[in-house]
């Protein structure tokens, strides 16, 4: 230690100088205070607003303006869903990593609404499924999902390139049947202007489609005219549908479509081997929409029979009734890569959209007035279905007036020499 009359020690020198800085500091420390201050209240006046104008949407929509309260908050989730995906795009660019994603905000399907909400913007709700039997864990999908980028900007537009297309589907005379076919022939033929996207894309859309809604599945990845074909038919017809119908009529009908483009398809692109024509269809000119039909005496009995007509109630009554066969949950149909941000179908749903055994109606309807086999119905008949095709094709005219449900839905469908 130094004496009394040494020079002074490190020890006083920091005193000392801690004393003499005192005055500047605290008033730094003023200055800082007075900030944290300001921009605590300015986040408690901005939360107080937030809360009165939440509180004044509430009452407006208990006073009956509910439509404009959800169109708002519809608008409001778009804004933040752009700004989401640019945000996920700055932080790409700056990290210099492509793979960058962040956690969701996006609600886990289990706790949306049950139901299938027609002509909003909930098309791609999930419906609740019996209990699963697959293996706990199996299934990866519903973890967190990434942020989706922005929509694509320079994609093509099916309306503007194609306008006279128009899938809506209400309960009208108009000719359905028609409608379609002539979007598919317009597609169809005019292939050679468009770029369609991979097999992952495809499952990816299919499945974030239905799970997520079609506004999700855009965002994620660029639908070409093929996809969009496929929403507006999804949401102006099969909407109707169950959740898994709506996923593995999609499945099918993607995977038909693009065979239809480019038959030199690898198998595992091509639709299952029950879509394949028969030799009534190689051989007879026909509509193109017949070729969608999943089941092969269905395909050629509407060959046969000349059936070019469905009015809008009757198509709307198919998507009610077409069934597919799924013992588990939804979350059974795909799984989930964290890593990449991409859905894909589970082995077992694939293997069940390989089997036309999976397909069938849900009432006995759909059985009158086509010639299917009683195990297609749930509600069927239990008589055996006759083997032979024609003779399934010379049911009588009668067999097409039993429902009352219909209220001749199937007048004018069938061939005008037929009685």
């Amino acid at each position: 230690m130094a004496s009394k009359d040494g020079p002074p020690t490190v020890e006083h020198d920091s005193s000392r100088s801690r004393t003499a800085l005192s005055p500047t500091r605290r008033e730094r420390k003023r200055a800082s205070d007075r900030l944290s201050q300001q921009g605590t209240r300015a986040r408690t006046k901005a939360y107080i607003a937030h809360l009165e104008s939440t509180s004044a949407r509430l009452t407006e929509a208990l006073a009956g303006n509910g439509a404009a309260v959800s169109e708002q908050m519809a608008q409001q989730y778009d804004e933040i869903e752009g700004l989401k995906g640019v945000i996920a795009r700055i932080a790409k660019i700056a990290n210099g990593a492509v793979g960058f994603t962040y956690a969701s905000t996006e609600p886990d399907i289990q706790n949306r609404p049950s139901t299938d909400i027609s002509h909003s913007s909930l098309h791609g709700i999930a419906l609740s499924s019996p209990a699963a039997t697959v293996p706990a864990g199996y299934c990866g999908c519903f973890t967190p999902e990434t942020f989706p980028p922005v929509p694509h900007i320079n994609q093509e537009s099916l309306k503007k390139i194609y306008p006279t297309i128009n899938l809506e589907c209400s309960n009208k005379d108009r000719d359905y049947f028609g409608a379609l076919n002539h979007a598919l022939v317009t597609i169809e033929s005019n292939h050679a202007r468009h770029l369609f996207s991979g097999p992952h894309v495809d499952d990816d859309t299919s499945i974030r489609a239905v799970l997520h809604g079609w506004n999700a599945a855009r965002a994620k990845n660029p639908f070409d005219v093929g996809w969009q074909l496929l929403q507006i038919l999804d949401e102006g017809l099969f909407f109707r549908s169950g959740s898994v119908e709506r996923m593995a009529i999609l499945r099918i009908m993607r995977a038909m479509l693009m065979t239809k483009i480019n038959s030199h398809l690898p198998p595992e692109r091509k639709p299952p081997s029950f879509m394949n024509p028969s030799p009534l269809q190689a051989q007879v000119s026909h509509p193109r929409l017949i070729d969608y039909f999943v089941w092969p005496e269905v395909r050629d009995y509407l060959i046969i029979s000349g059936i070019s007509y469905a009015p809008e109630r009757l198509a709307a009554q198919f998507a009610v009734d077409i069934g597919f066969k799924w013992p588990f949950t939804l979350r059974d149909t795909c799984t989930y890569q964290p890593s990449t941000g991409v859905y894909a179908f589970s082995k077992e749903f694939t293997e069940a959209c390989e089997s036309l055994e999976s397909w069938y109606f849900k009432s006995p309807i759909m059985s009158i007035h086509l010639p299917l086999s009683p195990d297609k119905s749930a509600t069927g008949l239990e008589d055996d279905w006759p083997g032979t095709l024609p003779r399934s094709c010379n049911l009588p005219s009668e067999t097409f007036q039993q429902a009352d449900s219909w209220n001749g839905a199937w007048e004018g469908i069938m061939p005008t020499e037929n009685p």
